[in-house]
């Protein structure tokens, strides 16, 4: 099996700026890649989602999906529907109070069958909100190593009754993040695993091969991992290293 390239907040690299933008966005799904992005309020206003991993600074324009600094969430879901229906969309939620906005959106433009909300353990939002305004759209529990934030790792793997999949992050370390692993859990639903590129570590070959179950990996380097994982090892570069 060869996992998908979920591109992380699009394929943007190397230029950090264009992070969640649509133009970024739009060339991840057009080069075959499914899509990771963060979603929470325009200031307070649970009618306005836009796509930002941080909280919005005061003085934040709202773009209404322009390629900007803060393009709205109704833009990428008009986006998605336009683009292949078997690529992955997964959505971080960010805040609680979104969950049944993001949901029944998803659900409404027909997203249901591609679409993935996770990281509610992050934020404090409540799955059980989502499933009861959209139950088709499926949630992902999330593994970590970071404490509290999820089910631990050594933990039998067992779906809450409200998740259809994993989300895998390895925080601290990619060592228990096993081929093994990843097969246990896949026997309840779709894995996906963060890559170590989003928190800062060097990518190592040998992770990349033992991930080969996954569904997806959620990498910045979607246009250097991807050839890997579709076995073209010679276009990716030695070394590389991706963080802050």
């Amino acid at each position: 099996m060869t996992p998908l390239v979920i591109s992380h907040r699009g394929a943007w690299w190397p230029d950090r700026d264009r992070e969640n933008t649509l133009s970024a966005l739009a060339a991840a799904f057009a080069a075959g890649q499914g899509v990771e992005v963060d979603v929470r309020q325009f200031r307070g206003d649970t009618a306005r989602l836009v796509l930002s991993h941080d909280p919005l600074p005061e003085g934040s324009e709202w773009t209404d999906g322009d390629d900007g600094s803060l393009p709205s969430w109704d833009a990428f879901l008009d986006l998605a529907y336009q683009t292949d229906p078997s690529l992955p969309i997964l959505i971080n939620v960010k805040e609680p109070g979104t969950e049944t906005r993001l949901a029944w959106d998803l659900q409404a433009w027909g997203l249901q069958t591609r679409a993935y909300l996770f990281d509610f353990e992050l934020c404090g939002a409540d799955p059980l909100k989502a499933k009861a305004t959209a139950p088709e759209v499926p949630c992902l529990v999330r593994v970590s190593d970071q404490a509290g934030t999820g089910v631990a790792p050594d933990v039998v793997p067992t779906l809450p009754h409200w998740a259809r999949g994993a989300w895998i992050d390895p925080w601290i370390s990619c060592e228990w993040a096993t081929a093994e692993l990843i097969a246990l859990w896949q026997t309840l639903g779709p894995v996906f695993i963060v890559a170590p590129d989003l928190h800062g570590r060097p990518f190592d070959f040998e992770l990349l091969d033992r991930w080969r179950g996954a569904d997806g990996v959620c990498t910045d380097l979607g246009s250097l991992v991807g050839p890997w994982l579709a076995g073209q090892p010679e276009l990716f570069p030695a070394n590389v290293w991706w963080g802050e």
